[in-house]
């Protein structure tokens, strides 16, 4: 948190927004801040290293522009294991966590459902 915004009496800012980074593809909670003619993309949980920073002088088209404005979206609600079967629909559009990658290299990534199975599972029945 910086000096002034502990000083100002202020709540920080909120990481309400998703941004489809460039890198892998995958969708992280970012707070953008802009500073003059400099748009930062922050990302939540990752050092000032990580930010993104994009100048406006940057864009040299409009579809340069529309393609980074595609970038973003709003927050995806975040479903528990135990809340998925009264949630999903074949359809519904998610948020998939994959690891695929490696254990400790997860990765979001747009979904569509294709179908939703149930079954019981009976633990110390006997």
């Amino acid at each position: 948190m910086s000096p002034e915004m502990k000083n100002s009496g202020r709540k920080p800012a909120k990481y309400d927004i998703e941004y489809r980074a460039k890198e892998d593809d995958s969708w992280y909670g970012v707070l953008v801040v802009v500073n003059g003619e400099t748009l930062t993309v922050k990302y939540e949980g990752y050092p000032e290293t990580f930010d993104s920073k994009i100048a406006a002088k940057d864009f040299k088209s409009k579809e340069e522009i529309d393609e980074f404005v595609g970038r973003f979206r709003n927050i995806s609600p975040q479903l528990q294991d135990s809340e998925c079967g009264s949630v999903m629909k074949e359809g519904m559009i998610v948020c998939a966590a994959c690891n695929a990658f490696g254990k400790d290299d997860m990765h979001f990534y747009d979904a569509v459902v294709e179908a939703v199975s149930f079954f019981l599972l009976f633990e110390n029945f006997f």
